[in-house]
């Protein structure tokens, strides 16, 4: 390579590998980050490396890191896990040159050569799970271990009770792939693996632990990003918030769903009911005390939504897409809700969620100021919103009701199509027909001249 480049402050990364080209790599040999994988990377997926163990994860923000730990006395294998300990790294985040402030760490980095002893006396451990379907997951180990250790289903115990079926183990990689009966559709499962020995006899009496498994492979269109408090105003951070609308007929479970774009965390065991929202907050206290709910789940530490527009993606657990906003702070999406109090929503969750013209500034009042401005967002109302008054009078008349095509008006009407999420979704002035071919099947609330009058689209 020629030239320079420069790391970013946060959620970045570096890999070194081998490969036929600059682009074409054949083996990776590491990676380090400065962030969460899915921020930094996007995933390790493909590459054979491990977090914490052949791929490192620093401090979120780090400028400038350096490993302390030890540089002699253990095996290669103890040498990776030792540096994929954060308690092993001195770390800096702050403003200026922090390389040569006299602060720890500054350069020139240690060159102490690492001395790789031939005795192994440490035992081995699980390093990483990563489930592949819903009956295989793929365990890597600290070091290779014996073959009659890796493949006894005895030591993967699954809660709730999985049965492990078989196993089979890759020494090469030091990686087995286990076959289960079965994960639970966003069910979360906590995996205790134990009792392996190395191929020195070393064996693992202290469990390796993984609480926060998943398998979810969601991929339908029911699930929709649907409004972003992104800027409340100067010094609001905490106060930012992910909506996500099932705008399906089913219940959709959300457990090992994940924002693995922007803000990055994964979604609770949880089923949203069909119609119903979901609420993701940067700080879950400072979210209950100000809009007087409590959130469903907080994204990653450290982390918000950006102020002049970035992406925010919901991927299911094997990393597909399901839904993402590319939002921005300026035309065309609208400017309200950049520090205004306003938060960004949605007007049809049944239209493209990337066409700024299908959002708009929010209008219901919270009832509450931030930094002298009144906040408006829709946030704590559960279920469908619904107008909160139908008014059945013989002042107009819509027929056909249902309809399939268009409706017509016993008079000339101007006004407003409301979906049953009491948001607009047609304008009309002056006219004795409606086209609503552009409307999905559902009810719909057609206000007019300060009176309302519910109709049925249905083909």
């Amino acid at each position: 390579a020629t030239g320079t480049f420069n790391i970013t402050g946060s959620n970045d990364g570096v890999f070194a590998y081998i490969g036929a080209s600059q682009t074409t790599p054949t083996a990776f040999l590491t990676c380090i980050m400065n962030g969460t994988v899915a921020a930094s990377v996007g995933t390790l997926s493909g590459t054979n490396l491990n977090e914490n163990n052949t791929a490192f994860l620093l401090t979120d923000g780090a400028d400038i890191a350096a490993y302390t730990g030890a540089r002699t006395g253990l095996t290669a294998d103890d040498y990776l896990i030792a540096l994929g300990n954060n308690a092993n790294w001195v770390s800096q985040d702050a403003t200026g040159d922090n390389s040569i402030d006299g602060i720890a760490p500054d350069v020139p980095f240690s060159t102490t050569p690492f001395v790789i002893s031939l005795v192994d006396n440490s035992p081995p451990s699980v390093v990483g799970v990563e489930i592949s379907t819903q009956t295989t997951f793929r365990v890597v180990f600290s070091e290779k271990i014996s073959r009659a250790t890796a493949i006894d289903t005895l030591n993967y115990v699954f809660t709730p009770t999985l049965s492990v079926q078989a196993v089979s183990y890759d020494s090469l990689r030091r990686t087995a792939l286990v076959v289960v009966s079965g994960f639970g559709m966003g069910t979360k499962y906590k995996l205790t693996a134990n009792k392996f020995k190395d191929l020195s006899a070393n064996q693992q009496t202290t469990p390796s632990v993984f609480d926060n498994l998943f398998f979810n492979n969601y991929a339908a269109d029911g699930l929709v990003i649907s409004e972003l408090m992104y800027n409340i105003g100067t010094g609001g951070d905490s106060l930012e918030f992910i909506e996500i609308y099932n705008k399906s007929a089913a219940n959709v479970p959300l457990g090992g769903l994940k924002f693995s774009d922007g803000v990055t965390g994964t979604l609770p065991e949880f089923n949203l009911n069909a119609q119903k929202f979901f609420y993701a907050a940067a700080d879950s206290g400072a979210f209950k005390r100000f809009y007087g709910v409590t959130p469903n789940m907080k994204w990653a530490v450290g982390q918000n939504l950006n102020n002049a527009g970035e992406t925010v993606k919901l991927s299911n657990s094997l990393d597909l897409p399901i839904d993402s906003v590319a939002y921005l702070a300026v035309a065309p999406w609208v400017i309200e809700p950049k520090g205004n109090g306003p938060s960004l929503e949605i007007i049809n969750p049944a239209n493209d969620n990337n066409d700024a013209a299908n959002w708009r500034a929010a209008t219901k009042p919270l009832g509450k100021k931030y930094g002298g401005k009144d906040v408006f967002c829709s946030i704590g109302s559960v279920g469908i919103r619904l107008p909160t008054v139908e008014v059945l009078i013989n002042d107009f008349q819509l027929s056909p009701n249902p309809t399939a095509e268009r409706l017509a008006f016993s008079r000339s009407l101007s006004g407003d199509v409301v979906d049953a999420l009491g948001r607009v979704v047609l304008s009309f002035k002056n006219q004795t027909t409606l086209d609503v071919r552009t409307l999905d099947n559902g009810i719909y609330f057609l206000s007019a001249n300060g009176l309302v009058k519910k109709f049925i689209v249905r083909r």
